[in-house]
């Protein structure tokens, strides 16, 4: 019941922003009225001058509309402005409080959000943080009620408890950072050695997705060591890299039972050759805290399209497809999210040279479909998440360029009078999301391929640029050579009779 009251209270409060911009609208809206109203009555001039020196004022006011800054306003209404560590915290919270179902990511926040606190050096009041909180949600959230209000308070002194400790992260810190500075090569070496040595003892099925050098296998051992001592010094930056690392692993197809035993396997590394008790507990708790991102990040990537891919199962990627809706069909083509990174699973079969799978998503994404009350077709979807999508496939993958114009083209199966109809969707070959001329025919024409950009959807745009923009520049550009043309003609006949 708490967590469901947290979680219902929380969308009200982000969904603030819409209900102020209509309250800012009709006050608009009352004042234009009151303007008119002065113009027919006269015994109302007061009272508009009122109106008009009001909002004059209210001009002069940024009035809070958003969760962070009407905290930010209550903060320093309550004298709370020179405490910057709310800021730290405001950055976060929207991640803690959307996650508080979930008590491993829950966790996971605040591991890292205790990490980010260790580089605020002042005194820390908690409490303080939850006094302007509860202040900001009573005064968002319309429905507020005693149990929002007991839940909130719950949810606040359980996220104190799950806080590290700043002085034992500073210790840990210090520790991890002088033992990687201080450390020898030889072990380093040993490390390297070690590491992968006890981790295939306890995961031997781990050596089919590690068949490669040693070179490339002391990389990665360093560049965990590296991680590690990076986390403390940068931990949002870090969780990104974590994750878009962990979106690699997902397309690769690495099981996620593999990190929790590398990540013992590390630490056991690391005890065996530092031996150095302190230093241990702070390469624990970071390596840890990266095998746990590392593991949600698979979890939660692992998506029935991408392990189609993966495995270059071109019937099992058609299911997967088949299961998802309409309206959601092109999101789960194009876009698989962990946290704050995403990666596409068109691009990832094209880079991994699954061109099959890749033929598949281009067709089913430009295949329209409906139902009662709608039409369904990805193309925009399509060029929006990657506008630089004929690029790629000309450097990459050429043989689909066919495939994606074809699908530019829709033709009627029935005819009328010997004629069939036929509808051309090459918008996106003439402009991208943001209303600029696209590069998209700059790239096929660099491409140099006479059946791209002879193909009938190509042409057509071509032949629409040619003949509503770019012939009268050309004219406009030529009008001077033909003028000197004819005079030197005229010229050069006169000069001969």
């Amino acid at each position: 019941t708490r967590v469901k009251a947290i979680k219902k209270s929380w969308r009200k409060a982000n969904k603030k922003v819409d209900e102020a911009e209509l309250v800012d609208e009709e006050k608009s809206e009352v004042g234009e009225t009151s303007g008119k109203l002065k113009a027919e009555n006269a015994a109302q001039e007061k009272f508009h001058d009122f109106s008009k020196a009001a909002k004059r004022r209210r001009k002069g006011l940024n009035v809070p509309k958003t969760f962070n800054e009407m905290f930010l306003f209550n903060s320093c209404v309550m004298g709370y402005e020179d405490s910057e560590w709310m800021d730290l915290i405001l950055d976060q919270f929207d991640a803690i409080a959307s996650n508080v179902h979930y008590l491993h990511r829950l966790q996971e926040e605040c591991d890292v959000l205790s990490m980010v606190l260790t580089k605020y050096l002042n005194k820390i009041t908690y409490s303080e943080f939850k006094v302007v909180l509860l202040a900001t949600l009573r005064s968002l959230v319309k429905e507020w009620n005693s149990d929002m209000d007991v839940a909130w308070n719950w949810f606040w002194d359980r996220l104190e408890q799950m806080l590290m400790d700043r002085k034992t992260l500073l210790t840990y810190q210090k520790k991890v950072r002088e033992t990687y500075t201080s450390v020898d090569e030889k072990s380093f070496q040993l490390l390297r050695t070690t590491l992968f040595e006890n981790f295939f003892l306890s995961v031997p099925a781990a050596q089919e997705y590690l068949k490669t050098s040693m070179t490339r296998l002391y990389f990665v051992a360093d560049r965990i060591f590296e991680m590690t001592f990076e986390m403390y010094e940068n931990p949002r930056k870090m969780v990104q890299d974590i994750t878009s690392v962990g979106l690699m692993h997902v397309g690769m197809n690495i099981p996620r039972e593999f990190f929790k035993p590398f990540a013992v396997a590390a630490m056991q590394t690391f005890e065996d050759v530092i031996k150095q008790d302190v230093a241990c507990l702070g390469f624990s708790w970071s390596i840890s805290l990266i095998g746990r991102v590392m593991e949600r990040v698979i979890a939660e990537g692992s998506t029935v399209v991408m392990k189609a891919i993966c495995l270059n199962q071109e019937n099992q990627l058609s299911e997967a497809m088949a299961v998802a809706p309409r309206a959601e069909r092109a999101q789960h083509l194009l876009v698989v999210s962990a946290g704050e990174m995403s990666t596409s699973p068109l691009y990832w079969s094209i880079d991994s040279g699954h061109l099959g799978c890749a033929r598949i998503i281009i067709e089913d994404l430009l295949t329209i479909r409906a139902d009662r009350d709608n039409y369904y077709y990805g193309c925009d979807t399509l060029f929006h998440v990657h506008p630089d999508l004929i690029h790629h496939l000309c450097n990459n993958a050429p043989t689909l360029l066919g495939p994606l114009l074809d699908g530019l083209v829709w033709k009627s199966r029935s005819t009328h009078n010997g004629l069939r109809r036929v509808n051309y969707f090459i918008k996106n070959l003439l402009q991208d999301k943001d209303g600029n001329f696209s590069k998209s025919i700059e790239w096929l024409v660099n491409y140099g391929d006479p059946k791209a950009i002879s193909h009938p959807a190509s042409a057509l745009a071509v032949n629409l640029v040619w003949s509503g923009l770019a012939v009268r520049y050309f004219l406009a550009g030529r009008v001077f050579f033909l003028i000197s043309l004819f005079a030197f003609m005229a010229g050069e006949g006169a000069y001969f009779l």
